[in-house]
């Protein structure tokens, strides 16, 4: 199963100079939260847009990244149509924002 993480966002309503999936809540971020689920994945894909280098110290070369140039004038929805090429057909995907929270039981239930 394959995931595709939507992170290109700014989250401008936080008014946070860091994108808001890399807030921190307690110890670790929203992103950093995720990565044992994203892990899970045989296949993981990542679009990234505003400061994307900041997320480069959590992401490995088992993440295809797509960076959305356009983030500001754009939305998710577009994100997601940049990362059309990196999808493999006929296999389950999910799709999720990278600031929620993951349930542990998400990739067992798929």
């Amino acid at each position: 199963m394959q995931i595709v993480i939507l992170a290109s966002g700014r989250g401008k309503r936080t008014k946070s100079k860091i994108p808001k999936s890399l807030i921190k809540l307690k110890s670790k971020s929203l992103f950093e939260k995720n990565i044992t689920i994203y892990n899970k994945f045989s296949k993981k894909i990542i679009t990234l847009g505003y400061k994307f280098k900041l997320f480069q110290k959590f992401l490995d070369s088992s993440y295809d990244q797509v960076i959305n140039k356009k983030f500001l004038n754009t939305n998710m929805v577009e994100s997601f149509f940049l990362t059309k090429r990196k999808i493999k057909k006929n296999e389950d995907i999910l799709i999720c924002y990278a600031d929620i929270i993951l349930d542990n039981k998400i990739k067992s239930k798929a």
